[in-house]
């Protein structure tokens, strides 16, 4: 009874997220009945069918190698046994649509329980599943990418309303996502420390994550890869951006600024959720993790494809957490989120999701 009443409570939004998880499902569904999915797909198909299958997961699409050689992504082994249920590639692009979506749902809960408004926390939920950094990565193609940002949101939820029986949990599947995700974890445990006083959880955070860290790079690529570390793929570019960090901030730094387009972008980013993110701490200690990024190539560093989805929930939950200590901003933001969240689509007008959706509808 209690958990039919909470849904009729909140039957706006679980209508909104039936129409975005039709919407994105429709269009990479489309995407891919067009023959414009890529080779990101095919490689961690290939690598699903290989774990389905027990067999250690060799990639042959663009290079003879191990999957986790590319991005050291061990949840891959929990979402290859959908594979058991349907053996078809679509099954991982239908899986990761209802996890980058159901990213809504913790964003959603934690804004009606902050501002206590429901129709503010419908438009913060909206902001997350419109942004451009989930538009474009849920209608390029499958990447560990969009599932760490559906993930992160779950944790970062927990972490906010000191839920500790789920957050362990949700951190053990964000390490298992991406090579880089367990910098992302000790930035989240660093806040703990500073602004949560959570010392015990943020310093056991930031233990797990940089000790998962070094095993990755310490042991793991080097028993994969007979004791010489594969260092041409995603695992080793993050590893190789940590280490320019740590030796080189000055050059580390000027990454952020040049070219200008890179700051063009942050800022597109910002006024999407109306540039309250800029007075939370939550944006400048996580979101550097995700802005990693604009160290490498264009594609990198552009709104294009999967590479801002991470930074989505960082945004809305630092977001959320400004606006209900400066209700005054309401009008101001309103206009400001709309309006940057609208024009940051028609900026990328080629890789809007729902233009393509209706394009996939009436062909």
């Amino acid at each position: 009874m209690r958990i039919l009443e909470t849904f009729k409570k909140n039957l706006l939004f679980w209508a909104m997220m039936l129409f975005f998880f039709t919407s994105y499902i429709i269009l990479i569904l489309g995407k891919h009945r067009l023959f414009q999915t890529g080779e990101d797909l095919a490689i961690y198909c290939q690598a699903c069918w290989h774990y389905s299958n027990f067999r250690v997961p060799f990639v042959t699409v663009w290079i003879d190698t191990n999957i986790l050689n590319d991005h050291f992504g061990p949840i891959m082994v929990l979402l290859a046994q959908l594979f058991h249920l349907w053996t078809d590639p679509r099954i991982l692009l239908i899986a990761q649509q209802i996890i980058v979506v159901s990213g809504a749902i913790p964003i959603y809960f934690y804004a009606k329980a902050t501002l206590k408004n429901q129709y503010y926390s419908l438009l913060f939920a909206f902001l997350y599943l419109y942004f451009i950094g989930i538009q474009s990565a849920l209608s390029s193609d499958f990447h560990l990418a969009a599932i760490t940002a559906g993930i992160l949101s779950f944790s970062l939820y927990f972490c906010l309303t000191d839920k500790w029986k789920f957050y362990w949990p949700s951190i053990f599947l964000l390490l298992l996502t991406k090579e880089d995700t367990p910098v992302l974890i000790s930035a989240l445990g660093l806040y703990l420390v500073i602004f949560k006083r959570r010392s015990k959880y943020g310093l056991i955070t930031i233990f797990i994550s940089l000790a998962y860290y070094l095993l990755i790079y310490s042991l793991f690529l080097p028993i994969i890869n007979s004791n010489q570390v594969f260092l041409y793929q995603g695992a080793g570019k993050a590893n190789r951006i940590v280490n320019i960090l740590i030796y080189s901030p000055g050059e580390f730094f000027k990454t952020f600024v040049w070219p200008p387009v890179k700051l063009r972008n942050i800022a597109l980013c910002l006024w999407s959720f109306g540039f309250l993110p800029v007075a939370s701490p939550i944006f400048w200690i996580i979101a550097p993790t995700n802005l990693l990024r604009f160290f490498s190539d264009e594609a990198r560093y552009s709104l294009h494809y999967q590479y801002s989805a991470t930074l989505t929930p960082i945004l809305a939950f630092a977001a959320i957490g400004v606006f209900a200590k400066c209700s005054w901003l309401k009008t101001v933001f309103l206009f400001l989120a709309i309006i940057g969240t609208l024009s940051s689509t028609c900026f990328f007008r080629q890789s809007s999701s729902f233009s393509f959706f209706f394009q996939t509808v009436s062909f």
